[in-house]
């Protein structure tokens, strides 16, 4: 246990030494352009690459030292689970980055509160998309069956839509006639 202590030591500074090399690494790429947009990505991936490193790191680790099956399993879960928020982090993040840089350039319009109400619907709507997937991605590699739960998704909306498409129509001819 001894050499495990040590090894994860030297993984977490392996780890800060890889962060730190990426880390300049990206300021040379980015100084070669004007954008804001180098800066803002460089802030982003400094904790995701840092975390990812180290479970790489330990996930070696993992193998090489001799642990049991029952702590080889769990300890291999739960950095899956790490490597996984770590990610879906840095995607809600960039998404975040990405449509407020939007949003700033489309600061001219005249409609400012279609903006606000598009963005944030926007802002909603990809965040959702992006944990949703993550966790089905998340769930396949811990081991989970994840096609009962998209199998029967398509074809039960479908069944919803078909059901209740009159009371849409219905609410579309009354806007309709609301509106002209």
């Amino acid at each position: 246990y001894i050499a495990s202590l040590i090894y994860i030591l030297l993984a977490f500074y392996a780890s800060k030494l890889i962060d730190g090399l990426t880390r300049i690494w990206l300021k040379k790429l980015a100084a070669r352009t004007q954008t804001k947009l180098d800066g803002l990505l460089m802030e982003l991936l400094h904790g995701p690459v840092k975390v990812v490193a180290f479970v790489v790191l330990l996930n070696i680790g993992l193998n090489i030292l001799d642990w049991s099956e029952r702590v080889r399993l769990y300890l291999s879960k739960g950095l899956i689970l790490v490597v996984a928020g770590s990610l879906t982090w840095l995607a809600v993040k960039l998404i975040e980055l990405l449509l407020n840089l939007w949003k700033r350039r489309s600061a001219q319009d005249v409609d400012r509160r279609f903006d606000d109400q598009l963005f944030s619907v926007l802002r909603i709507s990809l965040n959702t998309f992006v944990i949703v997937v993550a966790v089905l991605v998340t769930a396949q590699n811990l081991g989970i069956n994840i096609t009962a739960v998209i199998t029967p998704c398509p074809s039960a909306a479908w069944r919803w839509v078909w059901r209740h498409r009159t009371r849409w129509q219905i609410s579309l001819e009354r806007s309709r006639c609301l509106s002209i």
